[in-house]
């Protein structure tokens, strides 16, 4: 199912996805992204990059709990999520939540794309 909030992508495989996301993280984009990462965990994928818009001005912090407990998943597999084109709001709700230990953030997407390719 198709949706206008998140936008899927696939670099090479389908085990390697680019979420972008251009709007907040309020309760319904939160199911969306919530019912997104269920597909995809399902679906064996092994590395997420999520790239935040420019709309994207904040997140709920379900989904920042939500992002860990996929991270989990992927790290098990050998993979990772990779969170881009955060703002200063967005990086200090990942780190007050200290989710920056956990969840890689690059300045830039052509970086986490690059560090995919690479693994």
């Amino acid at each position: 199912m198709k949706n206008d909030n998140i936008k899927e992508y696939y670099i090479n495989n389908n085990q390697n996805i680019i979420l972008v996301i251009d709007k907040d993280i309020n309760s319904n984009i939160y199911n969306e992204l919530y019912n997104i990462l269920n597909r995809l965990l399902e679906n064996y994928a092994k590395n997420i990059i999520i790239h935040f818009r420019n709309n994207t001005k904040y997140i709920i912090s379900n989904a920042i709990y939500l992002m860990l407990e996929a991270q989990k998943v992927l790290e098990f597999r050998g993979g990772s999520i990779i969170l881009t084109g955060l703002n200063e709001y967005l990086k200090w709700s990942f780190k007050s939540l200290e989710a920056h230990k956990k969840i890689k953030i690059h300045d830039n997407i052509q970086k986490a794309i690059k560090e995919i390719k690479a693994s």
